[in-house]
């Protein structure tokens, strides 16, 4: 039995999408693509070691969901790379050193790996949109929380402005009182 009969086939899968077939990106210098291809395990470790979140869709070659879906995969991958704490992958899973080979029953199949565990956190079987949806969540949190952090560190550069006030001006009208009193020391002698 082939390796290529024993997946499902698009129709077998939940969900099934009336989507034309978009041809392959081509990438020229200035549209280098955020999605890396997966060579081996330890370009993996080291990756889930290095960045929070890593996003892997197996896929193959002569399948053409994988084919279909791959612009939306690189345009989320380009829109998830602003935040810095994603890495796009894809594996090929006809190659010998695939290693989500075996943790497929279906292609495209989504993993996600979170702050660095080596066992995906969500897998996503076909079904592009949910994996979509949880992107586009971490994407809105992370950005919620950086713009959070930079209100907290403006209310403390402001906080730090105004007690700088203060202080410089208990400084002047403590210079201003101990000139008086010099003043008036040297006045009265």
């Amino acid at each position: 039995m082939s390796r290529q009969s024993s997946y499902k086939t698009w129709g077998q899968m939940e969900r099934v999408e009336s989507q034309s077939l978009a041809p392959k990106r081509s990438k020229s210098q200035n549209n280098i693509s955020c999605v890396a291809e997966l060579k081996n395990i330890n370009q993996l470790k080291l990756a889930i070691k290095s960045t929070r979140i890593i996003v892997v869709k197996a896929e193959a070659d002569w399948c053409e969901p994988c084919r279909v879906l791959r612009p939306r995969y690189e345009e989320l991958a380009e829109k998830a790379q602003q935040t810095t704490q994603f890495a796009f992958f894809t594996d090929d899973i006809d190659q010998p050193d695939s290693h989500h080979v075996s943790k497929v029953t279906a292609v495209p199949t989504f993993f996600v790996y979170i702050d660095g565990n080596i066992e995906p956190k969500k897998i996503f079987t076909g079904d592009f949109e949910q994996l979509e949806t949880l992107i586009n969540n971490i994407i809105e949190r992370i950005e919620q929380d950086k713009a959070n952090e930079s209100d907290e560190t403006q209310e403390q550069s402001e906080q730090t402005v105004s007690n700088d006030r203060v202080s410089n001006n208990m400084v002047s009208n403590n210079m201003v009182s101990n000139n008086m009193v010099s003043n008036n020391m040297v006045s009265n002698n």
